[in-house]
């Protein structure tokens, strides 16, 4: 009887990794399952979509063309304005008696006997009071003018 089930339990075993190998290995008979291919489309159904591609590239091209002129003119203009005698040249008063503007030129106020005009960043041309004027000149209120003392 113990030989019996040893037997039938062997059996099994062997029924089973048999089924086992079989799902692993299923062209055990020698057949193979031809692979599923898909046929590449033709030329004339990929024209449609080649030609519409060319055509998306070419309006990049264009459009990338403009973009670069357009950022070139721009960088012209901000040369122009940014060099000297540019609208976009602005001057601030480095110090009590220095005008600088933002292209590097500077002006010592002091010793055209003027200090720095902070609202305009220029140095002063005329007067109205002797603090409009360097130490070493004063305000002639009458002409407007700073007078050295």
């Amino acid at each position: 009887m113990k030989r019996h089930i040893s037997l039938l339990l062997s059996t099994l075993v062997l029924f089973i990794a048999g089924f086992a190998i079989a799902q692993i290995r299923p062209n055990i008979g020698g057949y193979t399952r031809p692979p599923a291919t898909v046929a590449p489309p033709s030329p004339q159904q990929l024209a449609p979509t080649l030609e519409s591609c060319q055509q998306d590239n070419s309006r990049l091209r264009d459009r990338l063309r403009a973009e670069q002129e357009q950022t070139a003119q721009l960088r012209d203009q901000i040369a122009q304005f940014t060099s000297r005698g540019g609208s976009q040249v602005t001057a601030y008063c480095e110090g009590q008696f220095v005008s600088r503007n933002t292209w590097g030129a500077s002006e010592n106020c002091a010793d055209s006997g003027y200090v720095c005009a902070p609202v305009s960043g220029l140095c002063r041309r005329d007067c109205n009071v002797s603090d409009d004027c360097s130490p070493d000149h004063r305000c002639d209120v009458e002409i407007h003018r700073c007078i050295r003392v």
